[in-house]
């Protein structure tokens, strides 16, 4: 009886040592990152964010990574601040606990947990115990998925204003240079000489043109007169981009001369020579409200969502306080000449200054 009862008593502290274990390792965390854990409520108090040295260099080397070279000053000034601004994002993410609703945050923090050895079978446990020990702040996939979850929250809040006509006319007439209508061509090709033949028209091109011009054969009947070949016989209303995606950009460029209700040739392509009947050809224009009027909405939805992130964002620097470490590049020293150590500069983002120390 009394094995029986050391043993229950046993089996009841179990799961109150590991409480005490798993609150030491949130207290550990907590100091080591200087700021109290995520509740589930958004930060209240002003919290200082230091962008320092390893921070910037991991942004300036994803740049690194993606474009083979390094950022210019210019560049570099908007990857720190990107930085900074993603580190506020996640905190606040973190604050409002997104990381404890989000099922791919989970399943990443558990699967990391499993990678490093820890076979414990509860999914609920290994989340946790993936909590203590930081990842959820340190894993690069988990930081990108709250971040992209912050960005939809304050974008879905734009989705839902819907945009009158007088709204899209007005947006239209605004950014009119981004809504021009191209040049279109209506057109009717006939092959008459493939590339491989010859490097200008031979005499059969010529013949085949100049039947197309004496008799004159409509261009409808036109189709049994060229080479046979895979290329569309008849296009309506295609822009010279069109055009020269399916022919070549010097098919594309020959056309803009040709009079139209007439055959011109021989007229160059990737493919070889061809006879051109110009039906009609429009130039490039303004367009109306109602030839573009679901573009419009989809540019005007787009200019929602950053202006609603862009909010977020200016509310959310109001409450961290930004500060960048940052050792810039110094300037090449002479030849036997030591270089200085760089000066290192604080940046408060609430100052909008820099100043040397």
């Amino acid at each position: 009886m009394s094995t029986e009862r050391r043993s229950l008593s046993r089996r009841m502290l179990e799961p109150v040592a590991v409480f005490f274990v798993l609150g030491g390792a949130l207290l550990l965390v907590r100091s080591w990152f200087g700021e109290s854990l995520p509740v589930g409520e958004p930060a209240a108090e002003r919290q200082l964010v230091v962008m320092g040295a390893d921070e910037i260099e991991s942004a300036l080397g994803r740049h690194l990574g993606q474009t083979g070279r390094r950022p210019t000053p210019e560049e570099r000034e908007r990857l720190i601040e990107a930085a900074a601004d993603e580190e506020i994002v996640v905190r606040e993410a973190l604050a409002r606990g997104l990381h404890e609703r989000d099922s791919v945050v989970r399943q990443r923090l558990v699967r990391n947990m499993r990678f490093v050895g820890e076979r414990d079978e509860d999914e609920d446990a290994s989340f946790r115990a993936a909590l203590a020990l930081g990842m959820h702040r340190t894993d690069l996939v988990v930081r990108r998925r709250l971040a992209e979850r912050m960005r939809r929250e304050a974008e879905a809040k734009a989705d839902e204003k819907r945009s009158t006509a007088e709204q899209r006319r007005a947006f239209l007439d605004e950014h009119i240079e981004d809504f021009q209508l191209p040049e279109q061509t209506t057109l009717t090709q006939v092959m008459i000489q493939k590339a491989a033949e010859h490097s200008t028209a031979g005499d059969q091109a010529l013949a085949v043109l100049e039947r197309l011009r004496a008799e004159p054969v409509p261009p409808g009947e036109s189709r049994e007169l060229g080479l046979s070949s895979l290329l569309p016989w008849h296009l309506e209303r295609r822009s010279d981009q069109e055009l020269a995606g399916v022919f070549g950009a010097p098919f594309a460029r020959a056309l803009p001369p040709l009079q139209p209700g007439s055959w011109s040739g021989p007229v160059p392509s990737s493919f070889g020579l061809h006879a051109v009947w110009i039906y009609e050809r429009r130039e490039s224009r303004p367009a109306r409200l109602e030839e573009v009027d679901e573009a419009v909405r989809a540019a005007m939805a787009q200019e929602r969502r950053r202006l609603a992130y862009g909010e977020m964002l200016k509310g959310l620097r109001e409450r961290y306080e930004v500060r960048i470490e940052d050792a810039p590049v110094a300037e090449p020293a002479e030849v036997g000449e030591p270089a200085d150590a760089p000066p290192v500069i604080v940046w408060e983002r609430k100052k909008g200054a820099r100043k040397k120390r």
